[in-house]
């Protein structure tokens, strides 16, 4: 996983219309880096590397390949299942997924607390987790607590000092225009490096009696 063609063949293996048409029921969005979709920080096009960001089992296999990994490898995916079924079908669609471009994950799962005790890179193979935070949060809730080395939250250990540069800079720029495209190179850089693949986000709908006004 060090290399980052593994990283952005994982990232094409995941076919995300899908999901959100069956999971959802076409009641989500499509997540393509470390700020919520949602969040007027966000940005869509994510440049050269939005491509990892597109099913694409062909290209998957070939950059597996090209990394030394013709035949696929095997790995462990770790999980919890506190969460409940719907959670762990989740899971199983990862690693039909998966196997479709060769890589061979089988299913680990703890309860929730030790789930969280280990910080991600603690973990054997890969992890299946959910980032608390919401799209009215600033763009550090996600951005300090997987990427940011010393940061109190930072629990993916995760030490790319290009990235670091470039956080801390977004965090000390007051022009909002500047503040922004820092913000933008972020996402593009880490469109291509992939460090966790995006799993689309689920709507949330309310329903009311149509007599509830105010």
């Amino acid at each position: 996983f060090n290399d980052v063609r593994v990283r952005q063949a994982i990232a094409m293996a995941l076919d995300r219309k899908l999901i959100i048409d069956t999971f959802y029921y076409g009641y989500g969005v499509d997540q393509k880096g470390p700020i919520h979709a949602e969040s007027p920080w966000y940005l869509k096009d994510q440049g050269e590397c939005d491509k990892y960001n597109q099913y694409n089992v062909a290209e998957a296999k070939r950059l597996l390949a090209e990394a030394g990994y013709p035949n696929g490898f095997t790995t462990t995916l770790n999980c919890t299942a506190a969460w409940g079924s719907t959670w762990m079908e989740y899971i199983e669609f990862i690693v039909d997924a998966l196997s479709k471009i060769g890589i061979k994950a089988t299913i680990k799962s703890s309860d929730l607390a030790a789930h969280y005790v280990n910080r991600l890179c603690q973990y054997d193979g890969m992890v299946f987790t959910y980032n608390w935070g919401s799209a009215t949060f600033g763009a550090y809730s996600w951005l300090d607590g997987l990427y940011l080395p010393g940061a109190q939250s930072q629990y993916s250990c995760v030490n790319d000092p290009k990235l670091t540069d470039m956080i801390l800079a977004a965090r000390h720029e007051m022009d909002p225009a500047k503040h922004q495209q820092i913000l933008n190179d972020i996402q593009r850089y880490m469109a291509c490096q992939q460090y966790e693949v995006q799993w689309p986000m689920a709507m949330a709908v309310t329903c009311q009696q149509p007599w509830v006004r105010g």
